[in-house]
């Protein structure tokens, strides 16, 4: 009988010491990726000082394959965010990314930004019609307003128009809720209500992308 209580105790015993070190390895891990992410705001934040200060893109560490570009901010809702080069993973697990082959943002035509509706974008569920969005670069700012609000299949670009109109889209995955990939994204369109600034528009023809990108930017996860 004893050895019986003895073997159950030392099982339960077991079973709790596994479920402990299953929860601290967790926790650590959750935790490298806290000050992962902190320690990247804090590159990035530098590297886009640095631009502010000289006008030149500044990676935010040696072997990144993005840029801070400019700094989206939403007053109603009192919403930040940096907008790096890239609708990549990479670019997109730490801010928000610009769609290559759209124009840069503040240059003359159609600007598409997009990001996560869990992290960067999530702010987009509660976005309206009407709603002013500054966007702000070395080269200066510019004021859009949102005019209509989509939602769009995965593999189309239907609702953004890619004719050299002047604009800004904001596109995230949709629906704002669950954690699976989705087929549809959900598309902010806004207009300028004033006009960029010279500096901006100004940009040498080496580095002004085609304006219609692949669709395939599209299908970028949530």
């Amino acid at each position: 009988m004893w050895a019986r209580r003895w073997w159950h105790m030392s099982v339960a015993s077991a079973v709790s010491l596994a479920l402990l070190g299953c929860g601290l390895w967790l926790l650590g891990g959750q935790a490298y990726r806290v000050a992962k992410a902190s320690v990247a705001d804090v590159l990035i934040e530098r590297a886009w000082r640095r631009s502010l200060a000289d006008g030149k893109a500044h990676r935010p560490w040696g072997w990144a394959d993005m840029e801070p570009l400019a700094k989206l901010h939403v007053p109603r809702l009192r919403v930040e965010r940096t907008v790096l080069s890239g609708a990549t993973g990479e670019s997109m697990a730490f801010g928000l990314g610009h769609v290559h082959g759209t124009a840069t943002p503040l240059q003359s035509g159609h600007c598409v930004v997009a990001g996560h509706r869990h992290t960067e974008m999530a702010f987009l569920s509660r976005i309206q019609v009407g709603d002013r969005i500054e966007l702000t670069t070395p080269a200066g700012s510019r004021t859009y307003q949102v005019r209509t609000l989509s939602i769009v299949a995965a593999d189309s670009v239907e609702g953004v128009s890619w004719s050299g109109a002047e604009g800004l889209s904001l596109v995230t995955c949709y629906p704002f809720a669950g954690l699976l990939e989705t087929q549809a994204r959900f598309v902010a369109h806004c207009e300028p209500v004033t006009p960029a600034s010279p500096e901006a528009m100004d940009v040498p023809v080496a580095t002004v992308r085609s304006r219609r990108p692949s669709t395939t930017w599209f299908s970028v996860g949530s």
